[in-house]
């Protein structure tokens, strides 16, 4: 875990918990007499193998500064990478809400991140008490499958009605007014599309797409996800329209084989004129 940064970021909502978080941040908060929050992430990342930690601070933080000193306790305190304290530039004032949140923060700092020699960064939050070890999910998803990855133990919001925040969190938009906004899978197909090559659909979406969690909104029902139906737990997994129910898999096999060739008749009659007058009239 050498090649990864930890990045804490201490903007979290702090509404619930105004009485104790007046004169500290969240993360300075005591757990159980002798630990504050902020401990059990930073326990993380260091358990973990991470050996620069970078902590965004938001206000408020000289209790933190206090509790984490030079990061002795957590092997942090070394000539080379170890703990750093990022704090708000000058021109953010909290007081007018002219904040934008992380992304604001980390664009801050972005110079802090360009001179890491860290390849990955892994951005965490102190208001969630956890024990996990970073390195085994990283290994297992982010180095073998993607580039970025987003894991989430738990998630509050302010709205308790489940359809208007399933919105919200897919979309980053308030339901209602004239626009239905694309959700995050359609908006990553996209963006994404000139860059699909495969034959698997790029958005998918397992079993049944659930109401705003496939919302394609004004991109269009080109960008709406495929829903794979059938049920995964099954000694045969049907998927819609692949692996069908009722079909063995070598008549199914033959029905794929037989489109293919029907297909290659197309590609072979592209150039004929009678195709290129079609394609304009479908156009």
């Amino acid at each position: 875990m050498k090649q990864v940064l930890g990045l804490i970021s201490l903007h979290e909502h702090e509404e619930l918990l105004k009485e104790i978080t007046r004169f500290r941040p969240l993360a300075a908060v005591p757990f159980g007499g002798r630990f504050r929050l902020i401990d059990f992430v930073l326990s993380n990342m260091v358990n973990s193998g991470i050996a620069k930690v970078g902590i965004v601070v938001k206000q408020k933080y000289r209790s933190l500064l206090d509790h984490l000193r030079s990061g002795k306790d957590w092997d942090l305190a070394r000539r080379r990478d170890g703990l750093f304290l990022l704090p708000p530039p000058d021109h953010i004032h909290y007081s007018n809400s002219i904040y934008k949140g992380d992304m604001e923060h980390f664009h801050n700092h972005v110079d802090f991140l360009n001179k890491s020699s860290q390849e990955y960064v892994l951005i965490a939050g102190s208001h969630i008490i956890y024990n996990m070890n970073f390195n085994e999910f990283f290994q297992a998803h982010l180095a073998k499958q993607a580039d970025k990855y987003s894991l989430i133990r738990s998630m509050t919001h302010g709205n308790n009605g489940h359809e208007t925040a399933a919105y919200l969190m897919q979309t980053g938009h308030l339901p209602g007014g004239r626009l239905a906004y694309p959700s995050v899978g359609a908006i990553f197909t996209f963006f994404k599309k000139d860059q699909y090559k495969g034959l698997i659909p790029p958005y998918i979406v397992m079993l049944e797409a659930a109401g705003r969690f496939s919302e394609e909104g004004f991109l269009g029902p080109t960008y709406k996800p495929f829903a794979t139906g059938g049920d995964p737990n099954s000694a045969r997994f049907e998927v819609q329209g692949i692996v069908n129910k009722g079909i063995d898999d070598g008549r199914q096999k033959a029905r794929r084989e037989l489109v293919d060739k029907v297909n290659l008749m197309g590609y072979g009659l592209a150039e004929a004129p009678e195709m290129a007058s079609a394609e304009a009239a479908r156009q």
